[in-house]
């Protein structure tokens, strides 16, 4: 079965951070860290967070606003600049994220092609603009459309093509206390467990890794 994205050579990573208690504002310096350690590397190609581990069986949806009015549910994705370029995924119109996309510029998100389908009912993505059905009591969040990928798998290999929206990990106010590293690298992936608990530890000891090689869970 074809996933939409490549998993030979990746290694997934994933950091809690709990134990340090981080306050909302530290925990985007400690995610920043991290990635760079892990990717200056050796044998790391390249290194990218993911809130939801491709085909991992965890999932995120929302219900989704058009134009104020709710148009279906998609599932959802964080990830770091460079996501869809490590895991494999071709960028079919627009852009990914990029180091321009913060905390203070307007939200963005990158699409799949079932989220055009059935979310926008066809209409041409680039430069629409969502949001997500808010909880009570909170502002509605809009996002601008950058970018359109291929329709990818997202919890499991076998169910059926979904919406996915992904929005910017470097545009989170409150970043998660934990995330998934996705490295891809020219050496067999379980060889980089050693350096990358090493490097992880030299943010910070107290941070707990585990470690998966993609092919091996799927």
């Amino acid at each position: 079965l074809d996933p939409g994205f490549r998993p030979e050579g990746l290694l997934v990573t994933q950091i809690d951070m709990q134990p340090l208690r981080p306050e909302p504002a530290r925990r985007a310096d400690l995610h920043r860290q991290i990635l760079e350690r892990v990717a200056a590397l050796p044998g790391v190609e390249a290194a990218v967070e993911a809130a939801i581990v491709p085909v991992g069986g965890s999932g995120w949806n929302e219900r989704v606003l058009v134009d104020q009015q709710p148009t279906g549910i998609s599932n959802v994705n964080r990830v770091s600049a460079g996501f869809f370029k490590t895991v494999g995924t071709p960028i079919l119109a627009g852009r990914d994220f990029n180091d321009r996309d913060t905390t203070a510029s307007p939200k963005v998100a990158v699409v799949n092609e079932k989220f055009v389908s059935e979310i926008l009912k066809g209409a041409a993505p680039m430069g629409r603009t969502f949001a997500f059905e808010p909880s009570v009591g909170d502002p509605v969040v809009t996002y601008e459309i950058v970018g359109l990928v291929r329709d990818t798998k997202y919890r499991a290999l076998r169910e059926t093509q979904e919406p996915l929206a992904f929005i910017s990990e470097t545009q989170a106010t409150a970043p998660d206390p934990y995330t998934n590293v996705l490295t891809r690298s020219s050496v067999p992936p379980a060889t980089l467990i050693g350096p990358l608990t090493r490097a992880v530890a030299e943010v910070n000891p107290a941070l707990i890794v585990d470690f998966k090689v993609l092919t091996d869970r799927i």
